[in-house]
């Protein structure tokens, strides 16, 4: 009799031999429990700590250093001790070849500043870009500053996928426009950017010759605000991306708004 392919479907309960009958039954339960564990994390939200940097400076020239900052995320600084100089807040986009000042928020004030002479709580540099940080003694006359840097790298906002075999793709979506609006302050709080849970980043560039009161909500006033951007100031809308409103309050000059969809 010549051998004919067979086509169609066998039940296991239809197999004579009770030792394959038991073993497919067990691998269809595994294929159901494997089926059952595959799953889809949508976002991480935890903020992840990638690096913390203590140092002392006790002369000009001297700096404290953030390596790598992966181009995204958040920094805090505490200077502490007993010195006289000024100490200037810097990052880089090439390494730590060219350096440029940058803003920081000064607690408890949240006055955007780019150096300090004395010490205190810094928090709010977005790393968007850069890839350094350092805080260096452009002047010096005495004494030991210390220097506590913590960088955090933000909310990892890429969705992420875990297949049967335990292997992990990862999908990141960036943004592929930019819109820019350009406000002008009248001294009364305006909406510079409205709520939209598609937004994907956005920048404040501040060329107004007044500070200007920002705030994450309705309603920013000189006593209601996020952070103080003063003239010539760049504020980086990082992750944890915020897409609520965001309003500003500064008496006269232009604010070049930019939002990432």
């Amino acid at each position: 009799m010549p051998w004919r392919p067979f086509r169609g479907v066998i039940g296991i309960g239809a197999l004579k031999d009770p030792a394959l009958r038991t073993a497919l039954l067990d691998l269809d339960e595994w294929a159901r429990q494997v089926r059952s564990e595959t799953k889809e994390v949508v976002s991480v939200s935890d903020p992840l700590v990638v690096d913390a940097m203590t140092g002392t400076i006790t002369a000009a020239a001297q700096t404290v250093a953030i390596a790598n900052t992966h181009g995204h995320g958040g920094l805090g600084l505490h200077v502490t001790g007993t010195w006289s100089g000024t100490l200037a807040f810097e990052a880089s986009g090439d390494g730590g070849t060219i350096w440029a000042s940058v803003n920081l928020a000064r607690l408890p004030s949240g006055e955007a500043v780019t150096s300090a002479t004395a010490g205190g709580i810094f928090h709010g540099f977005t790393a968007a870009g850069y890839s350094n940080f350092r805080v260096r003694a452009s002047a010096w006359t005495s004494g030991t500053a210390t220097i506590n840097l913590r960088y955090v790298s933000g909310s990892d906002s890429r969705a992420h996928a875990v297949d049967a075999q335990g292997g992990l793709s990862t999908t990141e979506t960036r943004p592929a426009v930019g819109s820019l609006s350009i406000y002008t302050g009248s001294g009364a709080a305006q909406t510079i950017m409205s709520s939209a849970a598609s937004r994907r980043g956005g920048t404040i560039f501040n060329d107004s010759g007044v500070v200007c009161y920002v705030k994450f909500g309705t309603g920013a006033s000189s006593s209601s605000f996020a952070f103080k951007l003063v003239d010539q100031g760049f504020f980086v809308l990082a992750p944890p991306l915020y897409t609520g409103v965001v309003t500003a309050l500064w008496a006269s000059g232009s604010l070049y708004v930019t939002a990432f969809s």
